[in-house]
């Protein structure tokens, strides 16, 4: 049986980060090749508090999930995964689409937040 020869199923990760969970900002990150977002995990570099900041992740203005940073019990070093609300077409990105992490920044705390995403080739 013959293979594609440009296929691949391999996973890859591509990190960014915002520079302060309580402000409102957004971080753009190209995936660098074709492929589906598969998961997404946000870290926090201090604790946050007063209340849970949610980041939007979209593919340009259509959502496709959230990640939500919870301030009960956080840390430097806490880690959330994404729920994903969009459907497997809207994960789908070309290698020159970012994939949007737009921040509500409503904890009060300042933190860095490190996103990593999970791409996989189609």
């Amino acid at each position: 049986m013959a293979y594609p020869a440009n296929k691949t199923m391999a996973d890859w990760m591509v990190c960014g980060q915002i520079i302060d969970a309580a402000t409102a900002s957004i971080a753009h990150i190209a995936p660098g090749a074709d492929g589906r977002l598969e998961r997404a995990y946000a870290t926090l570099s201090a604790a946050i508090t007063t209340a849970d900041s949610v980041i939007t992740i979209k593919k340009g203005s259509t959502e496709i999930g959230t990640l939500t940073l919870v301030y009960t019990g956080s840390a430097a070093g806490s880690t959330f995964e994404a729920v994903f609300t969009g459907s497997e077409a809207d994960r789908y990105f070309p290698a020159d689409t970012p994939i949007v992490f737009d921040n509500g920044g409503e904890c009060d705390t300042t933190s860095i937040v490190r996103i990593t995403a999970v791409m996989r080739g189609l």
